[in-house]
């Protein structure tokens, strides 16, 4: 698991993602969201976060995709 602790290390960690990675984690969370029958509302309320957090997450537009992608494939396993 990636983690990020400073400005620095974000700006590394965002240019070491490839962009081909960040949409394999993407897709991986939409099938799993969609697989458990989650929406992304659903999904926000349990990782603690707003609705378009997860909106802008499945479009592609959280680099780096990582830390997030994590979170979320963890709280759906959680349930």
């Amino acid at each position: 698991m990636l983690i990020v602790t400073g400005r620095g290390d974000w700006y590394k960690s965002a240019q070491a993602e490839h962009p081909h990675d960040t949409e394999d984690l993407v897709r991986l969370v939409r099938i799993t969201r969609q697989e458990r029958g989650w929406t992304q509302d659903r999904l926000a309320a349990a990782a603690g976060l707003p609705p378009l957090a997860v909106a802008r997450f499945e479009a592609g537009e959280t680099v780096p995709a990582e830390p997030l992608a994590m979170r979320f494939i963890e709280v759906m396993n959680e349930s």
